[in-house]
C-alpha cells in the first residue's frame, strides 16, 4: 500500500481504522452537500486523518531535526536540550549551579583532591570579537602560559581560548543572580581538559574592558539599539557570524581587565553549559563581583534580541548538584 496522504486507495490500516470509527464519524460530518457533489464521508474522514497525522509527525519530528542540526536557542533556558545533546539532560554533573557558601568546603577539608589554581595570565595581543549566535566570543593570542592548575595529574599550565558573556549570569552565589556573567575558557596543556574562570557583574561603575570592546559612543559603535539605521561600513555584530578585530596592535590584560583584584574563588566539576553540555570541566567562579553600568548589560541584551529573534538572555537554568563537593580556595 502506498504512504497515506497522496494515496489512491485507502491503506489497510486506514480501513480497520475507518470500520472502528465510521459510526462516530459519520454522526459528526455535516449533511450539506458542497458545490462538487454530496460530501463523501470516507474521504472526508481520510482527509482528517491526513491532517491528524501530519500535525503528530511534526510534533515528534521536531525535535529529530533540531537534534540533527545541532542548533540550539534559550527560549527555554537549556531545559530543551535533551533533543539536542543527550548529556543535557542526563548528565550527573551539570553546569551551572548555585553556589552556597554555608556549604562550601574550605581547601583543607576536602573529601576530594582539587588543587588549587594560579591565576597568572600573560597579556595577550591581536583582539577579535565574533557572535556566535548564542554571545559574543571574544579571541586573543598569547604566547606565555603562566597560569596553573593542579590537576589529578599533576600540574598542568591553561591555555586561554577565549572569553564570553551571559546575561543574566548563569552561576548564582547564595540564591543571588547577577545581571552578567564572563566565562574565561582555557584548556590544560597535557590532557586537554577545559577549566573555566567565571566572574559576576553587579551593577556599578562603568567596566573599561566592556567599554574598550563595546564603546558605546564611538561612531562606529557595533551594538545599535534595533531599528537604528547603521551607516555603510561600519561595523555589526548583530548577525550570526559577523565578526570584527581591534586590531594587530590592540592587547588585553586578563589579570587587569578581567579578574577582580581579589582572587577567592569556588571550585567544582562540572560541564559546558551549552550543548553538548560535555563534562569534566574545571570550573572557578570567583565570590567578588566585578561592576558594568545598567547601559553595558543592556548593549549586550540588544546584541542577543537581534540574533535570535527577539530573546534577550543566554542563560541556562540551574543545574542539581548532585552530592558534588563545591570547594572554597580563598586568596592569600
Amino acid at each position: 500500500a502506498r504512504c497515506l496522504w497522496g494515496a489512491e486507495q485507502p491503506d489497510p490500516v486506514v480501513e480497520i481504522w475507518w470500520s472502528a470509527q465510521k459510526q462516530e464519524e459519520l454522526r459528526r460530518l455535516p449533511p450539506s452537500v458542497t458545490d462538487q457533489g454530496p460530501i463523501d464521508p470516507t474521504k472526508e474522514t481520510l482527509k482528517m486523518m491526513k491532517s491528524s497525522i501530519a500535525l503528530a509527525l511534526a510534533a515528534i519530528l521536531a525535535p529529530v531535526a533540531l537534534a540533527a542540526s545541532g542548533e540550539f536557542d534559550y527560549s527555554a533556558n537549556g531545559l530543551d536540550w535533551a533533543s539536542v545533546a543527550e548529556l543535557c539532560g542526563t548528565g550527573q554533573a551539570q553546569s551551572p549551579i548555585d553556589l552556597q557558601s554555608a556549604n562550601a568546603v574550605p581547601a583543607a577539608s576536602q573529601a576530594g583532591n582539587r588543587g588549587p589554581t594560579t591565576f597568572d595570565f600573560a597579556p595577550g595581543s591581536n583582539v577579535r570579537i565574533e557572535n556566535t549566535g548564542h554571545g559574543l566570543n571574544t579571541m586573543f593570542d598569547v604566547t606565555d602560559l603562566t597560569a596553573v592548575i593542579e590537576t589529578e595529574d599533576g600540574p598542568q599550565s591553561l591555555e586561554p581560548l577565549q572569553f564570553h558573556w551571559h546575561s543574566p549570569s548563569e552561576h548564582s552565589i547564595d540564591g543571588v543572580i547577577y545581571p552578567l556573567e564572563v566565562h574565561l575558557v582555557t584548556m590544560t596543556n597535557v590532557t586537554g581538559d577545559l577549566a573555566v574562570i567565571g566572574m559576576m557583574y553587579k551593577y556599578g561603575e562603568e567596566n573599561e574592558l566592556l567599554n574598550k570592546l563595546w564603546p558605546g559612543e564611538a561612531d562606529d559603535f557595533a551594538f545599535r539599539i534595533k531599528g537604528e539605521e547603521i551607516p555603510e561600513g561600519e561595523e555589526y555584530l548583530h548577525d550570526k557570524g559577523a565578526e570584527t578585530s581591534l586590531g594587530g596592535e590592540s592587547t588585553i590584560d586578563v589579570m587587569k581587565d578581567l579578574l577582580p583584584e581579589n582572587k577567592s574563588y569556588y571550585a567544582y566539576k562540572g560541564s559546558l553549559t551549552t550543548p553538548p553540555c560535555s563534562e569534566g570541566v574545571y570550573w572557578h567562579v570567583l565570590k567578588e563581583p566585578l561592576e558594568a553600568t545598567v547601559d553595558q548589560v543592556l548593549n549586550f541584551q540588544n546584541v542577543l534580541a537581534e540574533t535570535s529573534e527577539g530573546i534577550r538572555t543566554n542563560n541556562r537554568s540551574p543545574m542539581p548538584l548532585n552530592g558534588r563537593e563545591v570547594v572554597v580556595f580563598e586568596d592569600a
